[in-house]
């Protein structure tokens, strides 16, 4: 059995309760840091799981297409294709801007 453990993240300007810690003093432009950090792990992973999902759902087609020399889900493969290809492109596009948006480390 997998047990999920949540942490209340309290933001404030003068210090952030972190587990194990203590208490560590934060600017707001650190938090606001912070925060972005975090949600962008999250959303990261729901990039993830949207790429898994949607390879999860070609699984059928390849099967019938190189198991049993099916052309029509060949068609769909390649449809498919285009929809992960898309969905690359998006992914890029955003970790590119998230690239550039951040400020120089060390600056």
């Amino acid at each position: 059995m997998h047990s999920s453990k949540k942490t209340r993240i309290l933001v404030s300007s003068e210090s952030t309760q972190c587990p194990g810690n203590g208490n560590i003093p934060r600017s707001l432009e650190q938090n606001s840091i912070y925060i972005r950090t975090i949600q962008e792990v999250n959303f990261s992973m729901n990039r993830y799981k949207e790429l898994q999902d949607l390879l999860a759902t070609f699984e059928k087609d390849f099967e019938k297409f190189y198991d049993k020399s099916n052309k029509s889900a060949g068609t769909r493969i390649r449809k498919s294709m285009n929809e992960l290809k898309r969905k690359a492109q998006e992914i890029r596009k955003e970790v590119q801007d998230m690239k550039t948006s951040e400020p120089a480390a060390g600056a």
